[in-house]
């Protein structure tokens, strides 16, 4: 059962206001379904999620055909199901979802191991998730995920990609953000923007916060 961590978090947009402050603001309130056939789990997050996160608006749900009715007539941000349910498994439940609504953000929550979760190589869920993870990592990942679908969908990466077309024809070059440590000893962390191009020998990097 989750474990009910006394480290409550509020909403936590630490993540995309780290990585690009501005560009990611969060405006529009965050609809999220839980969807878990343990009612004490659905239980424990839902008291939760009302002390810590009282801007989301959250549905429950203890069966996945209930879930596959619900997203059909609601609009949801984030589904997290639980992987072995009755009737409807969760990684079912979700591929149909990935199939129906791709948009939607996908999480799967079990106690069992990551590679006892997926039947496939592609799996349906955007993320594992420890059914034993304390609250706050479980909310924080929740966050960050949308952090990082709005980062993708926002102005900074549509210009990048209008910059390179613009080039015309180029070799093989890989565009990666690095959110690791600085690589000078004792700064502050940063997050990176790195373009390579092997081909003709050419490195570019620069911060994303300025």
């Amino acid at each position: 059962m989750l474990r009910q961590s006394c480290d409550y978090v509020a909403w936590n947009v630490a993540f995309c206001e780290h990585v690009l402050p501005g560009e990611t603001e969060m405006t529009e309130t965050l609809r999220v379904l839980f969807v878990d056939d343990d009612p004490a789990w659905l239980n424990a997050i839902r008291r939760i999620i009302k002390r810590s996160n009282p801007g989301w608006n959250v549905d429950y749900v203890d069966n996945g055909l209930a879930a596959l009715q619900m997203i059909e007539t609601r609009h949801f941000d984030v589904v997290v199901s639980d992987l072995n349910m009755p009737g409807l498994r969760g990684d079912s439940l979700l591929s149909q979802i990935a199939a129906s609504h791709p948009e939607v953000l996908r999480f799967i929550l079990s106690a069992a191991p990551p590679t006892d979760c997926c039947h496939t190589t592609n799996s349906p869920a955007m993320e594992f998730i420890d059914k034993e993870s304390s609250a706050a990592d479980l909310l924080f990942r929740i966050a960050s995920g949308v952090s990082l679908r709005r980062f993708m969908n926002g102005q900074v990466v549509s210009r990048l990609v209008r910059a390179v077309s613009s080039l015309g024809e180029l070799p093989n070059m890989t565009i990666r953000i690095n959110s690791g440590e600085s690589p000078v000893a004792g700064s502050a962390s940063q997050s990176f923007i790195e373009i390579s191009c092997p081909d003709l020998g050419l490195e570019f990097r620069t911060p994303l916060n300025g």
